[in-house]
């Protein structure tokens, strides 16, 4: 009897994920019937800093029976259900059962393609708003686009995904979307005017531009667009230069609800900042405005950069300090790698990594944590074309009392 019971609550649940009151009585359900499960459920919905470590112990212990297959680092849970996932295409696939009992509202694609995306599987998708996709996914985005998926997504996130080529109007597609994230995706600029052909555009709230090569043609063009419900605009690494804010405090009667402007990197000196400083509540130009405190959000977990003063940053993890280990490591196309000596430390020269993540570099999920890829350089020396890449890898848990950072830096010469 208490198992159908607890079927009909199951099935409520996933019906009215909002509904936090029938999670309770679910939770009550489970404890009575001696689950596990339903402790958790009534901790995580108290979310009470006493029973923190309770609930922590028993993720540690049914983490993997609950959600077969799935990495306990790579999950958020909300009310005492899945809310967040990333995993691999394969793992979304697999994972039906899981979705089919889980209302999780966030998937994160790991290493995406279009040719093993599993639009067609309809389990993962039954409760997703947000959608992120890492790799070389591409032209994945107009999949998801045309999907059921793409009609209740309220935020899709495609930075650094190569989405460069074979560019679509968005059309009609996309009409609940109000977040649109396409950061780092470095050649995307001459096709924008042709992606935001989008009868939605005039609802987004927040727009991620930054390190896609617009030039201030270009942005004159985007600002013409319908951007009256706007609030946020992030152009960091573009090659926009002291013509950007003036562009941009001309389009300002347009977009009535403009609030924050990021704006690093992009070739602009203060005196040319000033008329938008003056008229949006935030704004981010300099290295001055760079925040003492940054958050890399790795999903099951969140690493705190803090400024401790010149190029002098510690790392915490749910507020303890972690200590640091870091390395510079030197390729060329030779194949050669000079790699510098490990040096450990609680606080590390990371200005690199903290101006990365200031102007929105989309990072990817890796086994050990993630990466970050620096903007790339192209110089010459003596008639000689110098390429220099680099990429910042960062390796992690939860559990590990040291964070190790590698700046891997790549010279190409031709």
């Amino acid at each position: 009897m208490a198992s159908r019971r607890a079927d009909e609550l199951l099935r409520q649940i996933l019906a009215d994920p909002s509904d936090d009151a029938v999670r309770a009585v679910y939770a009550d359900e489970l404890q009575a019937a001696g689950d596990p499960r339903g402790e958790f459920i009534a901790l995580d919905l108290a979310l009470l800093p006493a029973t923190a470590a309770r609930r922590e112990s028993l993720l540690g212990t049914h983490a993997a029976t609950w959600w077969p297959g799935l990495e306990r680092h790579r999950i958020q849970t909300h009310a005492g259900f899945l809310d967040r996932v990333a995993c691999d295409a394969a793992t979304l696939a697999a994972a039906r059962d899981v979705f089919a009992r889980e209302p999780v509202r966030q998937v994160e694609l790991v290493d995406a393609h279009p040719d093993t995306f599993p639009i067609s599987e309809p389990a993962w998708q039954a409760h997703v708003i947000a959608f992120t996709a890492r790799g070389f996914f591409g032209r994945g985005v107009f999949a998801v686009a045309n999907a059921p998926l793409g009609d209740r997504l309220d935020v899709l996130d495609v930075g650094g995904s190569n989405l460069d080529r074979d560019i679509e109007p968005l059309g009609t597609r996309l009409p609940a979307c109000r977040t649109l994230v396409l950061a780092g995706n470095r050649y995307l600029g001459r096709h924008l005017p042709r992606l935001l052909d989008w009868q939605r555009l005039g609802a987004v709230e927040h727009l991620d531009l930054s390190r896609t090569s617009i030039t201030p043609e270009l942005l004159e063009e985007l600002l013409a667009l319908d951007l009256r419900s706007l609030r946020s605009l992030f152009l960091s690494g573009n090659p926009i230069g002291n013509l950007g804010p003036r562009l941009i405090a001309d389009a300002l009667p347009r977009m009535p609800l403009f609030a924050r402007v990021e704006l690093l990197d992009c070739g602009i000196d203060d005196a040319s900042a000033a008329p938008i400083r003056t008229s949006v509540g935030h704004v981010r130009v300099s290295a001055a405005d760079i925040p003492r405190s940054l958050m890399l959000d790795l999903v099951g977990m969140q690493l705190e950069l803090v400024r401790l003063g010149d190029d002098r940053w510690a790392i915490e993890v749910g507020g303890r300090q972690r200590t640091i280990r870091w390395r510079q490591v030197h390729r060329d196309d030779r194949r050669t790698a000079r790699e510098g000596p490990w040096q450990m430390a609680e606080i590390a020269p990371l200005d690199r990594l903290a101006f990365a993540l200031a102007c929105n570099t989309p990072r990817e999920l890796t086994s050990e944590g993630c990466s970050l890829a620096l903007p790339a350089t192209t110089g010459y020396v003596y008639n000689t074309s110098v390429y220099t890449s680099e990429t910042v890898r960062i390796a992690c848990s939860p559990t590990s009392a040291t964070i190790a950072i590698t700046f891997d830096e790549y010279t190409s010469l031709d």
